[in-house]
């Protein structure tokens, strides 16, 4: 379609991404795909572009867009973090897939459902590419959880592992028992080998073993 590329040009700049970027473009999709995946090329650091839409959709974007509020920069930050919620507060840290963990409106928490059908059992984490220095190892990974209570209590314990990119492929750290006391918990996982390159899509995961109760997950944070 005349003038798509040149439009799909204009959104890639509008976000941040130099007007040069190679973009690749696959006529399917629809429009709800351009701007994140605009947005997300640019925060993290791809030097290439793959966007998915429709005809109509390229039509639809505006010769002048909208202005992008300003951004947090995570480069001087000692942590970035995200809140887990109905609609999750990401603060330089962002969950893959947030339907891994769903929002039950009863227990007012998200839930990693190993109760369910199917059941989920991980989800995973990408940290911002500006607070991550190749050359640093150390780094600690904390999680706030609780389990609920099930009637056979600790007799069939529910633990979270920790999942992560280390120097040398993928490592997992000591599984956590999450207590069954139905109050939320902290637990932080020290990790001295880490290189976090996003070779799969994220950076680590958090994994539930065990064959207790469903898990609840509030808030995960990654510091220096």
């Amino acid at each position: 379609m005349p003038g798509a590329l040149s439009a799909v040009r204009k959104l890639l700049t509008h976000h941040g991404l130099p007007a040069e970027t190679p973009v690749h473009i696959t006529l399917t999709g629809t429009e709800a795909h351009l701007i994140p995946t605009a947005a997300s090329a640019r925060d993290a650091g791809f030097d290439r572009v793959f966007i998915e839409a429709s005809v109509e959709a390229l039509a639809k974007i505006p010769e002048k867009a909208e202005p992008t509020p300003p951004t947090k920069s995570h480069v001087e930050s000692p942590s970035v973090s995200i809140t887990l919620g109905e609609t999750n507060k990401p603060d330089g840290l962002e969950q893959i897939l947030p339907s891994d963990t769903p929002w039950d409106p009863e227990l007012k928490a998200n839930r990693l459902h190993l109760t369910a059908t199917p059941p989920v059992f991980r989800t995973a984490f990408l940290a911002d590419a500006a607070f991550l220095d190749l050359e640093r190892k150390s780094y600690e990974i904390t999680v706030e959880a609780k389990r609920l209570p099930s009637d056979d209590g600790l007799q069939n314990p529910t633990a979270l592992s920790l999942t992560y990119e280390a120097t040398h492929g993928l490592r997992t750290a000591a599984l956590w028992p999450v207590p069954g006391d139905n109050k939320w918990h902290t637990h932080t996982w020290k990790i001295e080998d880490s290189r976090f390159t996003a070779k799969l899509g994220w950076h680590f995961l958090l994994d539930a073993a065990g064959a207790g109760n469903d898990v609840l997950i509030r808030e995960v944070k990654l510091a220096r």
